[in-house]
């Protein structure tokens, strides 16, 4: 479970508190046995959180605007197989109709974009990524398009695409959605990739979170884990993950607006 900073700081502090206890006796018997096992438990917590203890890159952990571009741009050298994961929460389908709306855009040089993003019209997604031409010799790419139908709005989806050099599964919600043999393989580039969330400004009205990029190609146990997971990879945001709340505001008993706070 990744941690915020201002999380990381707050548990470091508790954690500190609790060994001070222990240590000069402020707490006995029972008491004290219990607050070693809280230690213990925090202390692998926290460790956990450690960036050398990842198997992925972190793009985002928590809830942002999708409306607004973010860009991560440490991503190791690629290989042939990578996956990409990320949770959307779609408010309206009807914002910016007949656009595209772009949820993640990996820029690869030599390349079009590995790209996932919502359809102009329909509540579909698209995947569309690069292979090359298949000519013996040829450098030339060619374009592959992936429609998964029927993303839902107003809750949190999980997205989850993994890539290696002859196939491509799609995952949503955990589940195997979808998966597609490439003609030829997969292009690599010989850099890093960099990676936009929501590019040029140009997502959907809602929000995006806890985006990830692996380096590899992701086992079906280990994106049912994702899933279970939860949107937010932060300590308290996951808490959110299974409750709603919004404020609805009313007038002569006529609901007027409503906001979505989670």
């Amino acid at each position: 479970m990744e941690i915020t900073s201002l999380t990381s700081i707050l548990l470091v502090i508790i954690f500190i508190i609790a060994i001070y206890f222990v240590l000069t006796d402020q707490v006995t018997g029972a008491t004290k046995i219990i607050l070693v096992i809280f230690i213990l438990v925090l202390g692998l917590l926290l460790a956990s959180s450690l960036s050398m203890f990842k198997t992925y890159n972190q793009i985002l952990d928590s809830p942002k605007n999708a409306k607004e571009e973010f860009v991560y741009s440490n991503l190791p050298i690629p290989t042939a197989s990578f996956s990409l994961s990320t949770w959307v929460y779609i408010d309206d389908w009807n914002t910016d109709f007949g656009s595209e709306k772009n949820i993640l855009s990996l820029d690869r040089v030599g390349a079009a974009p590995t790209e996932l993003i919502l359809d102009k019209n329909e509540n579909n997604l698209l995947i569309r990524y690069d292979v090359y031409d298949g000519q013996v010799g040829s450098t030339r790419m060619k374009n592959q398009t992936i429609t998964i139908q029927n993303i839902p709005i107003q809750k949190w989806v999980n997205m989850v695409v993994c890539f290696d050099a002859n196939s491509t599964d799609t995952y949503i919600n955990g589940k195997l959605i979808d998966t597609q043999l490439n003609p030829s393989p997969l292009f690599t580039p010989k850099t890093a990739d960099k990676l936009y969330l929501c590019k040029g400004n140009k997502g959907f009205s809602g929000s995006i979170s806890n985006a990830r990029y692996y380096g590899r190609f992701l086992s079906p146990q280990e994106v049912w884990d994702i899933y279970k997971a939860g949107f937010s990879d932060n300590l308290f945001g996951n808490l959110l993950n299974r409750y709603k709340a919004n404020f609805t505001f009313y007038q002569d008993s006529e609901e007027v607006a409503k906001f979505i706070l989670f």
